[in-house]
């Protein structure tokens, strides 16, 4: 059985296949805890990160929203699409295709 260990996230970082905010206390494995810590992605969570308030942990839901849905954390904006541009029209009654009249 692997050990798992108590790390607070001082950046953002998917743990489980669950994104998870900076500042959150989780419960990894050893390998996973390793590979955050050598990264400074975290650091061991002391007793008080632990008391201090609800952990984040992997797979959970969020606390309800005031609709009573799970609240869930902001999505990156995306690009707004870009513009398919058309070619300009010539002026004056000129042919755009290149062809003479």
């Amino acid at each position: 059985m692997s050990k798992t260990f108590k790390v607070k996230l001082s950046s953002a970082v998917v743990v489980g296949g669950v994104p998870t905010r900076a500042g959150s206390v989780v419960e990894v494995d050893e390998t996973m805890a390793r590979r955050l810590l050598d990264n400074g992605k975290a650091e061991l969570a002391t007793a008080a990160d632990v008391d201090a308030g609800p952990s984040d942990e992997p797979g959970t839901p969020d606390e309800p929203g005031p609709s009573g849905e799970p609240t869930v954390p902001d999505a990156p904006e995306t690009a707004p699409a870009k513009n398919n541009r058309t070619k300009p029209k010539a002026a004056d009654g000129a042919q755009s295709n290149g062809e003479a009249k």
